[in-house]
């Protein structure tokens, strides 16, 4: 069935990025899939290969927002996008299907071998929602450091402060328990999420075009 409108942009979109980040989404999810294997044969039951994974999922995200959409800007390409027979809408929210496709496959093709599917479920939506926010950046702000300010919020947050060290251990402690006895209510709002931000985002860029 031949495609027509939205959905043939987006497999274009998405083919576009694909050829020419495929290189480096390769290479991430190789490197990670290699760390899993040796670390669960050299220390099993080691929480490492479950770090890294999450390390990914967070690379990914800058690196995917990045090169999607700012890239694009820098080239000079976004305005011969927005050339085409497409509106401002329908390429941002084809632009979120590229990054979401390549951070789910560096993400998913390492993270199933680990056997862990509960985890790979909220590594899941945690990485959507981190690439969603560093996306929606991008879409917003021709700034270099756009995609970077959820990073650093995260890093901020996660510095190690000998003073608050405990405190912090037992709240991060008792948020995963309560994250892990509310799944389904956190993969429900996280989705929620992430459309918000998707839409607003697309709408407000489409907003700023037509000014």
């Amino acid at each position: 069935m031949r495609l027509e409108g939205f959905p043939k942009l987006a497999v274009n979109i998405i083919t576009k990025d694909w050829k020419e980040y495929k290189l480096p989404v390769f290479g991430i999810a190789g490197m990670t899939f290699i760390t899993a294997v040796l670390t669960m044969i050299l220390s099993p039951g080691s929480n490492f290969a479950k770090g890294t994974l999450i390390g990914v999922g967070f690379a990914g995200a800058y690196g995917l927002a990045q090169g999607c959409f700012f890239n694009e800007r820098q080239r000079g390409t976004l305005m011969l996008l927005l050339s085409l027979p497409v509106t401002p809408v329908q390429l941002v929210l084809a632009k979120y299907a590229s990054a979401f496709s390549m951070a789910l496959f560096a993400l998913n093709a390492p993270g199933l071998f680990l056997g862990d599917l509960r985890f790979v479920f909220y590594a899941n939506m945690a990485t959507l929602l981190l690439t969603s926010i560093c996306m929606a950046a991008t879409v917003l702000s021709d700034k270099a450091w756009a995609p970077q300010l959820p990073l650093w919020i995260v890093m901020i947050i996660m510095l190690p402060a000998p003073h608050l060290l405990r405190h912090r251990t037992s709240f991060l402690h008792e948020s995963a328990h309560w994250l892990i006895s509310h799944d389904a209510w956190i993969a429900g709002f996280s989705l929620l999420l992430i459309a918000v931000i998707v839409c607003g985002s697309a709408c407000i860029f489409a907003k700023r075009f037509s000014a």
